[in-house]
């Protein structure tokens, strides 16, 4: 292919990606999180600027540190289920479901505040330390055992928020469990797990939903596909 065809087939290529769905999903979603960020931009500045506001602020991180478990279910709502949920469903470009979005940030706060809690303390117990060999097998134990089980009663609780029926739910495991396997051996496996196993005990479940964000969404919009699609 001499320059000018390679030339035209990059403005091809790049017609075609701007005018996909997809792209089109990924411009409406990252438009919806606008208002979000400029909140957050705006309570960044309030903090180091208003001493009232920082106090109100300092008080309420007072708080979630004297209850962590609280804490960590709260944070866990927001990364797990209310941030990614909400981007699933603007890239998905229905109608807002709120029940959905309320279910699946109740479902974060038990996931993470509750099981993944409980889950990091029994491996920190059975591998103690940071040594690559107890890091490895922490990992493995994650992905191997803890994630299939774990996804599975999130598809399972994802069809219940949804009012689904049995059959409902057992075409989209068909369909998409095995996908879903498949990418979380490489977001988790390759990039999220080590770095997760990497922190101190008490940061690993504030890692892991910050790291959250973008699996859930993926997740999210997976598990509430109608039998038998695929993902956008």
């Amino acid at each position: 292919m001499n320059i000018s065809g390679a030339v035209r087939h990059i403005k091809t290529s790049a017609v075609q990606i701007t005018r996909s769905p997809r792209t089109a999903n990924l411009l409406r979603t990252a438009k919806s999180m606008a208002p979000f960020a400029a909140a957050a931009g705006v309570s960044a500045a309030a903090y180091g600027n208003i001493p009232e506001f920082k106090s109100v602020v300092d008080q309420g991180r007072e708080i979630l540190n004297n209850h962590p478990r609280l804490g960590e279910m709260s944070s866990s709502a927001l990364f797990l289920g209310l941030i990614p949920d909400y981007l699933a469903q603007k890239y998905e470009g229905t109608k807002f479901n709120f029940r959905r979005w309320t279910g699946m940030a109740a479902l974060g706060a038990i996931n993470g505040g509750i099981v993944l809690r409980g889950f990091y303390n029994a491996v920190n117990n059975a591998f103690p330390g940071q040594s690559l060999w107890s890091v490895a097998e922490r990992v493995l134990i994650d992905q191997f055992i803890f994630s299939p089980a774990a996804i599975l009663g999130t598809f399972v609780a994802a069809n219940y928020i949804e009012g689904k029926n049995t059959e409902q739910l057992i075409n989209n495991i068909k369909t998409n469990y095995h996908i879903t396997i498949g990418c979380c051996w490489v977001f988790w496996g390759l990039m999220g797990c080590p770095a997760v196993n990497l922190m101190p005990p008490d940061l690993r479940v504030v890692t892991a939903n910050v790291l959250s964000v973008a699996w859930m969404s993926f997740m999210s919009n997976l598990m509430h596909k109608p039998a038998g699609t695929l993902t956008n």
